[in-house]
């Protein structure tokens, strides 16, 4: 994650008071949605209350009790269903470590107003963060569901498991996000030597 480290260094630097781990929302941000797969406005509608600690579970609420104003209904879920996402080590970390360091009791991850941050507030750091990098092409921050979707695939997970974990209708959709190295073409040719 050079990228993010070089973003890190140079938001600190604009900010020469900041203290804790993170130095703005993006490093977080971005871990949370490779461990989730959840996508850009759904961690951008992510509440405190939807992340229960105790159980490891995140809750991506569809429609519903939390469609009261055009900014959240518009991207509280794509499907519109509440889907439920277990948390790994790694998210639930992030979080804890996340709202321990910002006190947020809202939104998870707002602007710097405190407010739902609009995708160009994230997309600006994106940006500057795949360039430290040096990542050219479209990489977008919804690549980030692909390498969700492509790890757990090449840990051997079933297929409806990925589509309900990244709330898919079908499972052609999900299909879509898998993406195959050929090393792992070849060794699946390999294993049928000697069968």
């Amino acid at each position: 994650m050079a990228g993010l480290d070089s973003y890190d260094e140079y938001r600190r630097k604009l900010d020469s008071n900041h203290e804790g781990k993170f130095a703005d929302l993006l490093r977080p941000l971005v871990m949370v949605a490779i461990h989730t797969g959840m996508r850009k406005g759904e961690l951008l509608n992510l509440k405190v209350n939807d992340i229960d600690f105790a159980s490891g579970v995140i809750t991506v609420v569809g429609m519903g009790e939390h469609s009261d104003d055009y900014q959240t209904r518009k991207t509280r879920t794509k499907s519109l269903q509440t889907r439920y996402i277990p948390m790994n080590d790694t998210s639930a970390s992030v979080l804890n470590n996340w709202l321990h360091q910002t006190g947020h009791t809202e939104l998870v991850f707002p602007n710097t107003a405190g407010r739902r941050a609009c995708d160009k507030f994230i997309d600006r750091r994106w940006y500057w963060a795949r360039e430290a990098a040096g990542l050219t092409g479209k990489i977008d921050f919804h690549g980030l569901r692909h390498t969700f979707g492509t790890r757990l695939a090449e840990l051997r997970v079933d297929l409806v498991t990925i589509q309900e974990l990244m709330g898919h209708e079908s499972l052609d959709v999900t299909a879509k996000y898998l993406h195959t190295s050929p090393e792992r073409k070849h060794l699946a040719i390999s294993a049928l030597t000697g069968y």
